[in-house]
């Protein structure tokens, strides 16, 4: 039975109602925080998303011109027989904390390489490679020169012969 108010109004039907848009309303409310953490990081590999990394790259570009301390991008374009997740997870072990790898496009992994300088690119990349599995793969490292964005020094990285003047590339591999 509905009770009714001195206005003719029900209300156990409003509270009803009120009730389930609230649950309604926070199962969107989960169901969008899933999706941005997913929207976050790459479901082959584990790293992190193509526009998550170019997030970070823009953050530490910034960071670079306040602070003038180096900051690197390295590129490891792997062949399409290699297993993605195996990959990722041997360069993200073999990173320091203030590293960050994520997947740039489908067989690259970009890495954002904060204090690193053209002088020790080379041997980072030794370090990184160590620990792929063996095989042929190639990789560029890129530092921004001048005014650039994350996807031109990402970009840089990948192809080091299309780089831009604001960006000096190396070919490691």
């Amino acid at each position: 039975m509905v009770s009714e108010t001195g206005d003719g109004d029900a209300t156990e039907p409003a509270e009803f109602i009120a009730r389930r848009l609230g649950r309604a309303e926070q199962r969107i409310a989960e169901l969008q925080l899933a999706l941005e953490v997913a929207s976050l990081y790459d479901p082959r590999t584990g790293l992190k998303s193509r526009n998550a990394l170019l997030d970070m790259i823009e953050y530490q570009l910034r960071w670079q011109k306040r602070i003038r301390h180096p900051l690197g991008v390295l590129t490891i374009r792997l062949p399409a027989s290699a297993d993605g997740a195996h990959v990722a997870a041997t360069v993200a072990a073999s990173l320091r904390d203030t590293d960050v790898a994520g997947t740039w496009g489908d067989w690259t992994i970009g890495l954002l390489l904060p204090l690193l300088t053209p002088s020790t690119g080379r041997e980072v990349w030794q370090r990184v490679r160590r620990h792929l599995p063996p095989g042929p793969c190639e990789a560029a490292v890129a530092f921004p020169t001048g005014e650039t964005t994350a996807e031109e020094l990402l970009g840089a990285a990948e192809f080091p012969t299309e780089s831009a003047q604001a960006i000096e590339t190396i070919v490691l591999s």
